[in-house]
C-alpha cells in the first residue's frame, strides 16, 4: 500500500521488506491462531493467564465481527487458546513458525525504525488507511510507524471502513499479494461489497491479474489498457443489454398437421 500510495519507491520498499524479514527471521519461534473472540474477549483471555505466559502472547489482529488473530511463542499460545476455548471460542492454528504482532517481535522493533530511518519516504499522494491505527494517515513519524506497526495488532476491518468512507460510493477493493485472504474477509465483513483478488493459488499469475482486471473494469474502473495489453489491440463495443433470446419452435401438437404430429417432427413439414 505504500508504494502504491508514493510514500516509498520500489528500492525503499525492497530494503525495507527485506530487512524487516531478516529481523522476523532471528526471532525467537512462535505461531499465530485465528480466533472469533473479540477484542475484550482477548484481554479476558490474557488476564487469567500465568504472568510469564501472558508476557509471550498478544492480540496481533482485529477483524470486527470476522473475530481476530493471536499470536506468541508455543507454549502461551497453546495457553491463550486453551482460555478462550473455556470461553466457547474456537481456535485454528495458522501454518508458519513465527509470533508476528506479538511481544516476541519487540527486540526487532528498534533495529527496523533504524533501517527506516535511512530509507526516503514522502507524503502520501492519495489517502492511505493505516491498519496500525484503523485511520487515514496524516503527518507520519515513519520509523516510528513500522517499528510500532511490527509489534501491534493489525486493525484491518477499522481501515477498511475508514478507507471506504473516504472513496464513498461505488468503492472496490483490490488485494495486492499472493492469496486472497484479506479478500475472503473483506466480503465477509461487508456482505455486497466489490472485492477483487489480484493474485490467485493455482492459478498463473499472469492469467489471474488478467482476470482482476477485468472484474474491475466490469465494476466501472478504467486501467491503463496500453500497460495491461501491450501487444496491438482493440477496443470493440458490445450490446448494452442482455441478449434476448426468444424461442420460436413449437412443441404442443398442431391439429392440422397430418396424424396430428408434433411440429418438431420435421418431416412432417416436407410430407
Amino acid at each position: 500500500r505504500s508504494y502504491v500510495a508514493g510514500v516509498l519507491d520500489l528500492d525503499g520498499l525492497a530494503r525495507l521488506v527485506a530487512g524487516r524479514g531478516r529481523l522476523c527471521e532471528a526471532l525467537a519461534p512462535g505461531g499465530m491462531a485465528a480466533t472469533t473472540a473479540s477484542e475484550a474477549e482477548v484481554t479476558a483471555a490474557l488476564a487469567k493467564l500465568p504472568t510469564a505466559l501472558a508476557t509471550e502472547v498478544g492480540l496481533a489482529a482485529l477483524h470486527g465481527p470476522a473475530g481476530s488473530t493471536v499470536s506468541g511463542s508455543p507454549q502461551a499460545l497453546a495457553a491463550l487458546c486453551e482460555a478462550l476455548a473455556a470461553m466457547g471460542h474456537a481456535s485454528d492454528r495458522l501454518a508458519g513458525g513465527q509470533g508476528y504482532h506479538s511481544p516476541l517481535t519487540q527486540p526487532a522493533t528498534a533495529p527496523l525504525a533504524a533501517l527506516a530511518a535511512g530509507i526516503r519516504h514522502e507524503t502520501p499522494h492519495i489517502p492511505l488507511a493505516s491498519t496500525l491505527t484503523g485511520d487515514i494517515l496524516g503527518e507520519v513519524d515513519w520509523p516510528s510507524h513500522w517499528a510500532r506497526h511490527l509489534r501491534q495488532p493489525v486493525r484491518f476491518a477499522t481501515a477498511l471502513d475508514s478507507a471506504l468512507r473516504t472513496v464513498g460510493e461505488g468503492a472496490i477493493t483490490l488485494e495486492i499479494g499472493p492469496h486472497p485472504t484479506l479478500t475472503g474477509l473483506a466480503r465477509r465483513l461487508r456482505p455486497g461489497l466489490p472485492a477483487v483478488a489480484g493474485l490467485l493459488p493455482d492459478v498463473p499469475d499472469l492469467v489471474a491479474v488478467q482476470r482482476a482486471t477485468a472484474a474491475l473494469w466490469v465494476r466501472g474502473a478504467e486501467p491503463a489498457w496500453a500497460r495491461v495489453l501491450p501487444q496491438p489491440h482493440r477496443i470493440i463495443s458490445l450490446p448494452g443489454y442482455a441478449w434476448e433470446r426468444t424461442r420460436y419452435w413449437i412443441d404442443q401438437p398442431v391439429p392440422w398437421l397430418p396424424g396430428g404430429n408434433r411440429a418438431t417432427d420435421v418431416g412432417a413439414f416436407y410430407d
